[in-house]
């Protein structure tokens, strides 16, 4: 009995922090207490797992000692010559820059301080003057060698700021600190300027894409189709698999206490991340684990289905794109294992029938505009013909579930 009563109490408290807000995750503050010095937030939902109910509310404290600082994206190519950079490496590029060869990295930040003391500051991190030359291709300076590195499209640039750069409501922020007496104190919060240009017609409803990489290939295709009909605006970044899906849904929407929804339609997409599988490149075989298995990503896509119909959003689900080949290593995914994904959601998909179904599984298989994607590998697509026809397609649904023309 008491191994059974402790065990009880060791669930209930893995339960409660599992609702507790996590330091390092992303939010938007919908109200401001200057007085108390608090703010409540929208975030990534803790679920708890015995009533299978989640919670994306919170409220958080800042104090005189709470940094705010600004965050946005710049390109690469706009650094001036010689700018102080931290970056990001695996410690594979890490032992080819000790070498003084040729590197990559794919994260690059600038911070408000600058530090003059150059040099390695952990294992993976250097501190450098970085010299864009051109697209995809830097250098840097190091113990007296210049190194020519790749490089990422964006760097992320940090600057002092003030909680009165908060846009309540709107500025998303990442949130980092420590639970100080029952409080989430805030030691540090970086505010995300967003520099993306949406130039929505007010006069035309918006709908928001949720969804992983495909839509990244579609998204400017999509753009064009719905151009002068709806405005468009896609996440920023991957929507990943649909565990964070499930925790990220209302902070992607910006469903904040209160507030009118700016979507009319939400288009969503999870597969291609959740079917994921290591193999071993050596003898081909996959290890039978998922990234999320079949039946916890039916559960997955039918709690977001709930949530958003539930609150009358315009729901528009994009069936997984086709896996034409099977790769090996680490993320491998095994040929024709959308399928199963796939299969294993028309049951979900059959209790919502006011979510409109854009089959882009169908659209691949069923087009020779795909003809030559299918020798390959890569689920990605490239060509602007392949683009446009998933483009197209996603419009088609997104205008049928709007009710437009």
């Amino acid at each position: 009995m008491k191994v059974r009563m402790v065990f009880l109490l060791l669930l209930l408290g893995v339960c409660l922090w599992s609702r507790e807000f996590k330091s390092g995750a992303h939010a938007i503050a919908y109200e401001l207490d200057k007085t108390q010095k608090s703010m409540k937030v929208v975030a990534e939902t803790a679920y708890d797992p015995v009533k299978d109910e989640g919670d994306c509310v919170y409220t958080l404290y800042w104090n005189q000692r709470t940094k705010f600082q600004l965050q946005k994206s710049v390109p690469f190519l706009s650094l001036k010559p010689g700018t102080p950079c931290w970056i990001f490496l695996s410690l594979k590029d890490a032992e080819k820059i000790k070498k003084g060869e040729r590197f990559s990295t794919r994260r690059i930040e600038i911070e408000a301080q600058r530090d003059g003391r150059f040099g390695f500051r952990s294992a993976q991190k250097v501190y450098a003057p970085v010299t864009p030359l051109k697209k995809g291709r830097g250098v840097i300076e190091l113990g007296g060698k210049k190194i020519q590195f790749s490089a990422p499209e964006n760097v992320t640039v940090f600057s002092n700021g003030t909680i009165e750069g908060l846009r309540i409501g709107e500025s998303k922020m990442r949130v980092y600190g420590v639970f100080s007496e029952k409080k989430f104190v805030i030691s540090r919060a970086n505010i995300i300027v967003d520099s993306r240009k949406d130039n929505f017609d007010p006069a035309l409803p918006n709908v928001l894409v949720a969804g992983d990489s495909i839509s990244m290939n579609y998204e400017q295709a999509l753009k064009k189709a719905l151009a002068g009909k709806m405005n468009c605006r896609r996440i920023d970044g991957n929507s990943g698999d649909s565990n964070r899906g499930s925790k990220a849904l209302p902070l992607w929407l910006g469903d904040v206490p209160g507030a009118k929804s700016r979507w009319a339609v939400v288009v969503l997409n999870h597969g291609l991340h959740d079917l994921k599988q290591k193999s071993d490149p050596k003898t081909k075989k996959f290890d039978p684990r998922h990234q999320v298995e079949p039946k916890d990503y039916a559960k997955n896509i039918d709690r977001l289905l709930k949530y958003l119909t539930s609150r009358n959003y315009k729901v528009v689900w994009c069936t997984t794109t086709p896996v034409p080949g099977s790769s090996y290593g680490l993320y491998a995914r095994r040929k024709d294992e959308d399928l199963v994904y796939n299969k294993i959601l028309e049951p979900v998909l059959k209790k919502y029938p006011q979510v409109t179904v854009c089959d882009l599984n169908a659209v691949v298989r069923n087009s020779k505009v795909f003809d030559e994607w299918r020798k390959g590998t890569n689920v990605h697509f490239k060509t602007e013909e392949e683009r446009k026809l998933l483009g197209d397609a996603v419009a088609a649904a997104i205008l049928k579930a709007a009710g437009r023309k």
